[in-house]
């Protein structure tokens, strides 16, 4: 994986994207959130190049532009999942790539793991151990 630098104006728009997506889910759930943002970016052969692109990309992810601060435990879990990325404390694995709330998606992946109330899945096509 080459992960490349996350800019101030990067972070805060994943900050912003996470805090739409999982306010009031565990830190946990919303590194993990944070983390399939950086997986699609970190796949452009799969995904757009750009995190803002990522997250923008049609029918994708939520994101509250009115949001001016994000909070506190937002920030630290997206800096987690920076800082964790392509380390043993990765939270969940690179070819996760969706997620929603309440259950999986019926057509999207196959399910891996149940964060509170946030279903994540991993590419149709993943080799997991």
């Amino acid at each position: 994986c080459n992960f490349r630098e996350v800019t101030d104006a990067e972070f805060d728009l994943l900050c912003k994207c996470v805090q739409t997506e999982a306010r009031g889910e565990s830190n946990e759930c919303q590194e993990a959130v944070a983390t399939v943002i950086l997986n699609r970016w970190l796949n452009p052969e799969k995904y757009p190049d750009t995190i803002a692109e990522v997250i923008y990309e049609p029918n994708q992810f939520a994101i509250d532009e009115s949001i001016v601060k994000t909070d506190v435990g937002v920030r630290v879990a997206v800096h987690n999942a920076i800082i964790y990325y392509n380390t043993f404390n990765m939270c969940i694995p690179y070819q996760t790539y969706y997620f929603r709330a309440g259950h999986y998606h019926q057509d999207l992946g196959q399910p891996y793991m149940v964060i509170d109330n946030t279903y994540f899945s991993v590419d149709e096509n993943a080799v997991l151990d």
